[in-house]
């Protein structure tokens, strides 16, 4: 179990770095005129491309001055990168206990210790760079042990702040939250892992669950 006071700094706030989707390979350029030049497609946006020459220069190019190929290639491609993953702890509750005073047959009476709040996390997870593309977050809620106690999750359809709350009827043991894309070729892989633990991010499993 995480020390109480470990967690504490550990949960202030997290962020992921993305990793950089597949590589796409070199390959022959044509502009209408019919001039040629063989070069990466390293990114793009709906009016232009990123390349990257043999010679390890970076050029910027319309995608109207292209060829018509070339134009269906750039639409087609998944060059644009992994989306940013934040995930920030919001609150945390204690849990709650109050003394009872218990009669037992005899008149005598004895005192016990009743949990009457349980333990409680909330966290923010925001996420940005999502290019309109669909992707889901999967969160592990994980008690003493570790082991899992809930598992939840939220579709992700533009760029926000998405909130999950879990209460604990044992001690909090950390938590795990995974990004991914849910269509493309980028679908079999983690986007973006997090856990409060480096080594709590075991529980979301080297690849994400299908739908």
């Amino acid at each position: 179990m995480i020390h109480p006071m470990k967690l504490k700094l550990l949960l202030c706030l997290f962020v992921l770095v993305p990793v950089c989707g597949a590589e796409e390979a070199p390959r022959r350029w044509t502009n209408p005129d019919g001039k040629t030049l063989t070069a990466t497609l390293k990114g793009k946006t709906s009016t232009t491309c990123d390349l990257l020459l043999q010679s390890g220069n970076k050029i910027t190019l319309g995608i109207s001055s292209l060829s018509e190929a070339d134009r269906n290639y750039v639409a087609q491609a998944d060059v644009a990168p992994d989306p940013v993953m934040r995930v920030q702890l919001q609150s945390e509750k204690a849990p709650m206990y109050e003394l009872k005073h218990i009669k037992e047959k005899g008149g005598k009476t004895r005192t016990e210790k009743v949990k009457t709040r349980d333990e409680e996390r909330s966290i923010a997870v925001s996420v940005s760079g999502t290019d309109n593309r669909h992707h889901v977050i999967h969160v592990i809620w994980l008690e003493h042990g570790p082991h899992v106690c809930y598992q939840e999750k939220k579709e992700v359809r533009q760029d926000g702040i998405y909130t999950f709350t879990h209460s604990f009827s044992s001690p909090c043991a950390g938590y795990a939250v995974g990004l991914r894309e849910t269509n493309g070729k980028n679908a079999n892989r983690w986007n973006a892992r997090f856990g409060t633990d480096s080594s709590l991010v075991r529980f979301l499993g080297n690849v994400p669950p299908k739908e």
